[in-house]
């Protein structure tokens, strides 16, 4: 019974464990709809929004698949917002 309790909080923590450190972060888009509700059929094409705890900007490298890159500058106080596929 202990090895089963020692196995899945070993389990367990190597999950949290887990973390992305580097860089450069793959985030896919987000789908969304212009209406609210159960009538919110996400239509309205894919969006990304950045921010960061850090009160100071921090330089942001958007690079599209195929596409040009864009750099801005994202602080806690100024997100950034990129519509992407709009209809």
């Amino acid at each position: 019974m202990r090895a089963l309790i020692v196995f899945t909080i070993l389990f367990v923590v190597q999950f949290k464990l887990n973390a992305q450190l580097s860089k450069v972060h793959y985030i896919p888009p987000i789908a969304y709809s212009s209406e609210a509700g159960s009538n919110a059929i996400p239509n309205q094409g894919h969006y990304l929004y950045l921010s960061t705890p850090i009160t100071s900007s921090v330089t942001v490298n958007e690079i599209a698949v195929g596409g040009a890159t864009t750099s801005l500058e994202v602080s806690n106080s100024i997100p950034r917002v990129f519509v992407i596929d709009a209809p």
